[in-house]
């Protein structure tokens, strides 16, 4: 085995070990349950369903580092190329990769393979590159493309009450797609934010 399949070995075990640690979060199902045929969906497995996933919803997809993720469309302000980055401050956490100017705000962008890593790894950026920012938020997450998908709520494996990331809505069923809070999401980024300015010695969030 050559040294790029050996490391592409690693990185999909960790990719799979990760996803192992999600699923634990979700609440454990044996089968899809069923539609009621327009009913709301304010509850799959026992456990509830956010507001904006009561009915199918669509979602963008962020695909970087060999995950997926997805972001509820109504929370997506805007997407714009990854060149339009400015440099971040130095006062700025370490793991920040740019910062994007929308609507006279200062948008901070991290890279969306850091929700993986707890941003000690940034994933190498390629040539098609965006940035996705988060609406009503000064956050914007950097991928390698997005796309567009619609979602039914009983395809999610909805986020147990005990689970520890709070920016994890749920992961689909099937396709193993990482489903972002938009509201956790900016919450986790703003708190880790605050750890790292009271530790500058640290590279990165616990």
């Amino acid at each position: 085995m050559s040294k790029g399949q050996v490391i592409l070995a690693q990185q999909d075990e960790a990719i799979g070990l990760y996803m192992a640690g999600l699923l634990g979060e979700a609440a454990p199902v044996s089968r899809e349950p069923l539609r009621n045929g327009d009913a709301p969906v304010t509850e799959v497995d026992g456990q509830p369903v956010p507001k904006w996933a009561h009915y199918p919803f669509q979602v963008t997809l962020l695909r970087t580092g060999g995950l997926t993720f997805a972001l509820p469309d109504p929370y997506v302000a805007q997407v714009q190329p990854a060149s339009k980055r400015g440099a971040a401050r130095k006062d700025d956490p370490s793991w920040l990769v740019g910062v994007i100017e929308h609507h006279g705000r200062r948008v901070r962008c991290v890279d969306a393979t850091g929700i993986a890593t707890r941003f000690r790894r940034q994933q190498r950026q390629s040539p098609e590159a965006v940035v996705v920012m988060i609406d009503q938020h000064d956050w914007a997450l950097l991928c390698d493309s997005v796309s567009e998908q619609l979602l039914d709520p009983v395809s999610v494996l909805w986020r147990g009450a005990n689970g520890q990331r709070p920016w994890l809505a749920g992961v689909t069923r099937d396709q193993k797609i990482v489903l972002l809070d938009p509201l956790g999401l900016p919450a986790y980024l703003d708190t880790i934010g605050q750890q790292e300015r009271s530790r500058p010695a640290e590279t990165g969030p616990d």
